[in-house]
């Protein structure tokens, strides 16, 4: 009897038809040196998420994949008919058995090749063919796609089955004789497939079962991982409540943000009132879902937050994107803003993320009068990264020092956002980062380069939807990819049409819900956020402190899968891999 793999047969419940069944038994009655893998699903369809063979037959001198379809099947003008056996169900595709074993066929050459072993794909002999066991399905002779010796229906199965297997083995060793391109593998194609090769074979496609995640598996892995090294860092809050003002120092990806949220619950838990803060209003507002049944805490941008004072007050200040044309608005405002302060405007404590965007005195200044005891005096806490400052102007290292000086300064070495290969690279790339990652080993980031406008869209395309491929297999959304650019000019109106990707594009937005959209934002805008993937787009250069900072703000977002997109004449990987690889290889990372 041949050898099945899985060896356990299907159960009623599994969702198995019965054809799939009578020819999983008839397949277990051949040749003993025969092997029959039974629905083997792969990561590599060309156009699918993924491409499904109901059989995969090993024998002696050649690998066949066979497509399964009960009920009566046939083609006509409309499409490929299926219907069951009962008649009470009918079903007319544009894609037909003999697409679906097509499709199977090629999506196992391409995990092969991908694998590293496109020899076992060239060098021995690989067909398909289709099986209908409950009816008679008539292949004309000169059809152009199908020869009738692809098809076993129901006047051979089951006791014609093993003539089949034969003479559609003997049909693909002729194919591929015939077949100019075949006539120059056929030299070395071989008609005997030995006990090595299907042990090869075996190794390489049983797994699937596990490994048709690809990406997507491995981000959820390591994202496990990541989460566990955050649990360490909380430990380092018991020692900063012996500190009424502390400042977190640490790069990307070292926890800012997970400690300033844990301080916001511990401190209204006490029962005090808590102010949390940040530039963003993008993180801003995923902050506040963390509080969102907690009235101790109020969350709010620093725009946010000056129109609420000053509402509360009766004033009228004018918004503005810009942070200058908002401040001066602000300033004629101070003084009566500050006079109509009340209890009901003071807290117990402030927390803000991102700090090295709200450093100056016109923030500072209003702080300082809603928090009880003031900047001096009082409780407050502040997350800083002066490598993440973009926007320069509102930073003011002479304001850090100070507030340094009054305070307890604990720096945050471990990362655990990034994996190590992504850590290193942007560390290697800006000279700046956090590489400590201790456990959370990944695949390392991809860099594409492009020559003209048409080779950047095909880069685009090819790269976020080998993404979306890989995290659909997985169970994990498009929207944990997202785009991220340093310009507009850097996103092609096309990438955002319908159809472009195999998901939609959306804007991003914390209040947008459908897991079924790929995100795209600015680098500026996704400041203090993460995803699981990021695609970084539009960096020019490597040589001022400006782009050096957008790429270390963009890359550093990204939890297991980097991709970069640049121009080839920005390649910069010649000399940052020599300190990528030092990193890579040090202790730090081991």
């Amino acid at each position: 009897m041949a050898k099945i793999y899985p060896s356990v047969r299907p159960s009623p419940s599994d969702k198995v038809s019965i054809a799939e069944r009578e020819v999983l038994d008839a397949l277990s009655k051949l040749p003993d040196n025969w092997t029959v893998l039974h629905s083997l699903w792969m990561k590599t369809h060309s156009r699918k998420l993924h491409a499904e063979a109901d059989f995969v037959l090993i024998t002696d001198r050649g690998v066949l994949i066979l497509e399964v379809k009960g009920g009566d099947v046939w083609r006509d003008d409309q499409g490929w008919h299926f219907r069951t056996k009962s008649g009470s169900r009918e079903d007319i595709k544009s894609e037909g058995p003999f697409d679906q074993a097509r499709g199977a066929y090629y999506g196992i050459r391409k995990h092969l090749t991908d694998s590293g072993h496109p020899e076992l794909f060239h060098e021995l002999v690989w067909g398909y063919g289709v099986i209908c066991p409950d009816c008679v399905l008539h292949v004309a002779d000169n059809d152009p796609f199908v020869d009738p010796r692809m098809l076993l229906d129901e006047r051979g199965f089951p006791g014609g089955l093993l003539m089949y297997i034969n003479t559609l083995v003997e049909y693909w060793v002729g194919r591929l004789e015939s077949d100019e391109l075949g006539q120059r593998k056929a030299r070395t194609r071989s008609t005997s497939v030995s006990p090595t090769r299907r042990n090869e074979l075996l190794s390489l496609l049983r797994p699937n079962f596990e490994l048709v995640c690809g990406l997507g598996a491995e981000s959820a892995h390591i994202e496990r991982e990541l989460l566990r090294l955050t649990d360490t860092q909380l430990g380092a809050l018991d020692f900063m409540a012996l500190e009424p003002r502390n400042i977190l120092v640490g790069a990307a990806g070292t926890g800012k943000t997970v400690l300033i949220v844990e301080q916001a619950r511990r401190m209204s838990a006490e029962g005090k009132r808590v102010l949390l803060l940040c530039f963003n209003k993008l993180l801003a507002h995923k902050l506040a879902t963390n509080f969102q049944s907690n009235d101790n805490v109020m969350v709010g941008s620093y725009h946010q937050f000056a129109i609420k004072l000053c509402s509360n007050a009766g004033l009228n200040i004018p918004f503005s994107e810009s942070w200058d044309e908002f401040c001066n608005s602000l300033r004629e405002k101070s003084a009566e803003l500050i006079s109509s302060l009340s209890a009901d405007d003071l807290y117990d404590y402030v927390l803000i993320d991102e700090g090295q965007d709200l450093m100056n005195e016109e923030f500072m200044g209003l702080v300082d009068c809603v928090l009880k005891g003031g900047l001096n005096k009082g409780r407050w806490m502040i997350a800083c990264d002066t490598r993440q400052a973009i926007f320069r102007d509102n930073f003011d290292e002479k304001l850090l020092e100070q507030l340094g000086a009054i305070s307890k300064k604990t720096p945050l070495t471990l990362n655990c956002r990034n994996t190590k290969q992504i850590a290193a690279y942007v560390a290697g790339f800006t000279g700046e980062g956090a590489t400590d990652t201790r456990g959370a080993d990944g695949e390392t980031p991809s860099f594409r380069y492009f020559d003209s406008r048409e080779d950047y869209f095909k880069i685009i395309k090819k790269v976020v939807n080998e993404l979306v491929q890989s995290f659909a297999s997985a169970g994990i959304a498009a929207s944990e990819i997202v785009i991220l650019y340093s310009e507009n000019e850097a996103v092609p109106s096309e990438v955002k049409s319908p159809g472009f990707f195999l998901r939609k594009v959306s804007l991003f937005s914390p209040d947008f819900q459908s897991d079924d959209c790929i995100q795209i934002s600015s680098i500026q805008a996704f400041k203090g956020l993460e995803a699981k993937a990021i695609v970084l787009l539009g960096i020019k250069e490597f040589q001022s402190g400006t782009s050096r900072g957008l790429f270390y703000v963009g890359a550093s977002r990204a939890k297991t899968n980097l991709r970069v997109i640049l121009h080839k004449d920005c390649d910069y990987a010649k000399s940052a891999i020599p300190r990528i690889s030092e990193m890579l290889s040090s202790t730090i990372l081991s």
